[in-house]
């Protein structure tokens, strides 16, 4: 617990403010900095309110902080890792809102004296550019008026498994897709004979692996589902990379077969990264998976 809470507590600070959704929205660095000065300079000045507390009350705040994390990460533990695991992941910094007041308050005292008229005109007049700053940031990430020139389409079906070798470039694209093997079965199917079957022991499927994706390049992805439960995941590999998953059903058969589709937006240029496209299957039974599709449009 001790090495997983200090190996992320970097991004725990960091998304507590500046990062949104799943990851996927993170503000800048100096947003993040410059907020969490306002905040640490009203803990351990303003005192208009004339609050005092004592060496036990300080030391309740602490323990109280102490216990909550824990609960908080045993929480994370038990929902997500996998049993004998020897890391707690993972750790956001919107699960501990409720906790790192304590140590706002902790910190607070009435030694400096600052008047608040002096510093509540300068942080209102700050707050007010963060969250112009803020609304125009929504407006670039989540919003476009520019027009998309497909590049490539991939089309993976599991009858077709056998074919698909390893690294392959879709011809006229500059991206390229790299496909992982994949194990058929005859249980059931949507096109032809076979289907993906996924379970707990093996919960990823149709990984295809993005290179070279650009700020503003959209991707559309769906597959057909037999199965309760399954998404499509669209991740960054890197460490507090972009995650999005979808299990959105659009359509469905009367021989159980379900459609889920998705469209993300690269939120910035992850040249040195790469993105990867899979099925994800986190449950103990299992479902299965058909006809694959992936478009990729690069913003003109």
């Amino acid at each position: 617990f001790l090495n997983s809470y200090s190996r992320e507590f970097t991004d725990m600070i960091t998304s507590y403010i500046g990062r949104l959704g799943w990851g996927d929205t993170q503000l800048p660095n100096w947003f993040v900095l410059i907020n969490y000065i306002i905040i640490i300079v009203l803990a351990l000045s303003v005192n208009e309110m004339k609050l005092k507390f004592n060496m036990l009350q300080r030391t309740v705040f602490v323990l109280v902080f102490l216990g909550l994390t824990l609960f908080i990460m045993l929480s994370q533990y038990l929902t997500w890792d996998k049993i004998g695991s020897d890391k707690v992941y993972p750790l956001q910094g919107r699960y501990f809102i409720p906790v790192f007041p304590l140590i706002f308050l902790i910190l607070y005292n009435t030694k400096l004296n600052i008047p608040i008229r002096s510093i509540k005109s300068v942080f209102i007049f700050s707050y007010l550019l963060l969250a112009a700053y803020t609304i125009s940031f929504f407006y670039h990430r989540f919003y476009y008026n520019y027009q998309f020139e497909n590049r490539w389409n991939v089309f993976q079906d599991a009858d077709q498994i056998n074919d698909n070798k390893g690294t392959y470039v879709v011809e006229g694209t500059d991206t390229i897709v790299k496909v992982e093997p994949l194990i058929q079965t005859e249980e059931k199917s949507h096109s032809g004979k076979y289907s993906v079957k996924l379970s707990s022991q093996h919960p990823f499927g149709f990984t295809h692996e993005v290179y070279g994706a650009k700020k503003g390049d959209r991707i559309k992805a769906s597959v057909w589902r037999h199965g309760k439960t399954g998404s499509i995941v669209i991740s960054e590999f890197a460490k507090d990379g972009v995650y999005s998953s979808a299990s959105n059903v659009f359509e469905k058969e009367d021989s159980g077969w379900q459609h889920l589709e998705t469209e993300f937006f690269v939120p910035r240029d992850m040249l040195k990264t790469e993105l990867r496209i899979y099925i994800y299957y986190a449950e103990s039974d299992s479902s299965y998976f058909d006809d694959f599709r992936i478009s990729y449009d690069k913003k003109k």
